[in-house]
């Protein structure tokens, strides 16, 4: 019997395709959620590398997820698009994920999440001894709960230590799980019936509109039917992870986001008069704990001190050890959920998470020019930022023209120009592997002394796949470092005859397609009109398109000049 890697499956697939009568093929490979467990409960061998994305580096296109089909691999939004970064805590390791064609990837040996667990302040220590007490509701008839969240993210634990907890203060309970599908990215959820009685028997499903707490570990599934169908009006009281987790549409759109704020005034409108109470659980979870896991946790606790929960702390902790996995770290976030309730300025200080962040999007259009034009004098030089600068100016003339107040085709032409210009060629990935953000990138994600090994496709040695035709990514250890350095600082030979890099097809393409977009866009402006304004807008975007590294970068090059010579033709069509 022949056996295959994984990476085969379509080619075996293929060739048993085209073999008449019955084939067989056995897909072995350990349940994504069973080997999530495994890690944690480090019965795993290996578990020791993980992988990570310099954000800088990446190019937002997707070919990772799409390679993969993984939602551990999560949209981040930075002040230059939509990157991409490796969800630590529910990365499985099985690498799948670097066979995108990206040079942004880089595998890391002996490391450990970076956590304030790890490293308490004295100031933590003093204000969770100063920890005050709320008042615990008075459990009067029943108490309902509804708990919701993602699979493989401890809902089902929630539920479980709750009605443990009730237990043991005397209280009957009864608790029904809807574990949904067992593989992550699933809705899960739980109903949790308390009541002052033991003996007194009860439906275990919460009943419509009868739900005193909703506990949601994710936005999406509270606003689910089944779940929101159990949210009274002016009587639930919420309290809500705001992180946005990916759902399966970014494996399909890698720029597709889901809307935060419409998700949240969702939740408001089905509460009512009831103000809903938010938390970037999943990030402050990571921060403090180095997984997000105990992120439910952290929202019970922090829903105990907001008075909701009719059941006493000492109940909830020993039903925590009670349940064996991880009880120290459960007891220790549960208290930290506490303190983010009762003093949100101390964790926002200590963490970081809640400091409000500038998007590029949130930019003025002045503020978003200035952080462009520093990055290319970076880049290359100040005669570089200056070609830039002169492009955008003369689009800003030209749209004021127009309209006193628009910046809509202004703005397009400065964050396309810039990205076209700032192509990341062999000199700009070394500098962004080697600088000091990268390095302060990783010292805020990880502990240690990890050893670093870039994935990498320099030209000239590396060699197509014999199977796929494509180009082979090969691992370069720690000795690629000082070498990587060396490259940064020859930037000065970029687009001269000693840069020997610029004479490839990809790099002699992507110098042409500066020439061409300064050209289209000075083109347009001399003629730029009301009537024109919204194609030549749609114009100026298509560049952003334009994403990626080598063959995929080439694919949306391809895609892009087709919707150009469109909307060309439909801009010479107005008069």
């Amino acid at each position: 019997m022949a056996t295959h890697d994984r990476d085969e499956l379509e080619l075996v697939e293929r060739e048993l395709s085209g073999i008449s009568g019955v084939t067989a093929l056995v897909y072995d490979q350990i349940c994504a959620a069973e080997k999530r467990r495994r890690n944690r409960r480090k019965k795993s061998l290996g578990i020791q590398t993980r992988l990570f994305i310099n954000e800088a580096v990446c190019e937002g296109c997707g070919d990772c997820v799409k390679k993969s089909n993984c939602l551990s691999v999560i949209p981040r939004p930075t002040d230059f698009g939509v990157k991409r970064q490796v969800d630590q805590s529910s990365c499985n390791i099985d690498m799948s994920c670097l066979q995108g064609f990206c040079p942004s990837f880089i595998s890391i040996t002996g490391a450990r999440p970076a956590t304030i667990l790890a490293n308490e302040t004295d100031l933590l220590e003093k204000a969770i001894a100063n920890l005050p007490r709320p008042r615990v509701p008075d459990l009067q008839g029943s108490f309902n709960m509804v708990v919701t969240g993602i699979g493989g993210q401890g809902v089902v634990t929630i539920g479980r230590i709750v009605g443990m907890a009730a237990h043991l203060q005397g209280l009957g309970s009864s608790v029904l799980d809807f574990p949904g599908l067992a593989q992550k990215g699933g809705g899960v959820m739980s109903y949790i019936r308390v009541n002052e009685k033991t003996d007194t028997l009860q439906a275990s499903r919460v009943p419509m509109g009868q739900a005193d707490l909703l506990l949601a570990g994710d936005m999406v599934t509270a606003l689910d039917r089944e779940t929101a169908g159990r949210i009274g009006e002016n009587v639930t009281k919420a309290v809500v992870n705001s992180h946005v987790s990916p759902t399966g549409s970014n494996v399909l759109d890698p720029d597709t986001m889901l809307d935060a704020t419409r998700l949240k005034n969702g939740i408001s409108a089905a509460l009512g008069d009831i103000e809903p109470m938010f938390i970037n659980a999943t990030r402050l979870s990571e921060k403090l704990a180095g997984d997000t896991i105990t992120a439910n946790m952290l929202l019970l606790g922090y829903a105990w001190q907001a008075g909701t929960i009719p059941i006493s702390a000492e109940a909830i902790n020993q039903a925590i050890r009670l349940n064996g996995a991880g009880s120290d770290t459960n007891t220790r976030c549960f208290t930290y959920g506490r303190l983010a309730a009762h003093n949100p300025a101390l964790m926002q200080e200590l963490t970081g998470i809640g400091k409000p962040a500038m998007s590029e999007n949130e930019k003025t259009l002045d503020e978003l020019i200035t952080v462009h034009e520093q990055y290319l004098v970076d880049y290359q030089n100040t005669r570089y930022a200056e070609r830039y600068r002169s492009l955008v100016d003369r689009a800003r003339e030209a749209e004021l023209i127009i309209d006193d107040n628009g910046e809509n085709f202004s703005r397009a032409v400065a964050k396309s120009f810039f990205h076209a210009m700032a192509y990341k060629d062999e000199y700009e990935v070394a500098r962004l592997h080697t600088s000091e953000a990268f390095t302060r990138q990783l010292e805020a994600t990880i502990s240690g002394k990890p050893k670093i090994t870039h994935h990498l496709a320099p030209p000239f040695i590396t060699r197509r796949d014999p199977k796929t035709g494509q180009i082979r990514k090969l691992a370069f250890g720690p000795w690629i470092r000082p070498l990587l350095r060396v490259i940064a600082h020859l930037k000065v030979l970029r687009a001269t005859p000693f840069d020997v890099f610029g004479y490839t097809r990809e790099r002699r393409d992507e110098r042409a397609r500066i020439d061409e977009y300064e050209q289209t866009i000075s083109d347009i402006c001399t003629s730029l009109s009301s009537e024109k304004l919204q194609v030549a807008t749609e114009i100026a975007k298509l560049t952003l398109s334009i994403r990626g590294f080598g063959h995929v970068k080439e694919h949306s090059a391809e895609t892009a000049g087709k919707q150009l010579e469109q909307l060309m033709l439909k801009m010479a069509a107005i008069t």
